[in-house]
């Protein structure tokens, strides 16, 4: 993969992990170095592989974008859990936390 770029090489881990066939996919910031058309790519993948009844783990910055995603969320603060709860919600409880003193 030398000569590829980082959103390149992204976009290959994750049609390399579609051909496996997993049960379970973790994907740690699968948004990042990628251009729209790349995020959109992998939107459909996410959604995909939720169709076809694999688990998918997703931990990300772009927090209405995976919760879109998604149907449960967490959110952590300095390592420990902030909140959990239905995706739909985590646009309403960022503003209730209190990480940014």
């Amino acid at each position: 993969m030398v000569g590829f770029s980082a959103g390149m090489r992204k976009r290959l881990v994750l049609l390399r992990t579609r051909l496996e066939r997993p049960r379970l996919v973790l994907l740690d910031e699968p948004f990042s170095a990628l251009d729209c058309s790349g995020k959109h790519l992998v939107e459909t993948w996410i959604e995909g592989f939720r169709t076809a009844g694999i688990t998918v783990v997703l931990a990300s910055h772009a927090l209405e974008r995976s919760a879109r995603l998604c149907d449960r969320a967490l959110l952590l603060d300095r390592g420990q859990i902030a909140w959990q709860g239905p995706a739909d919600d985590v646009h309403d409880r960022l503003g209730e936390l209190t990480w940014q003193k």
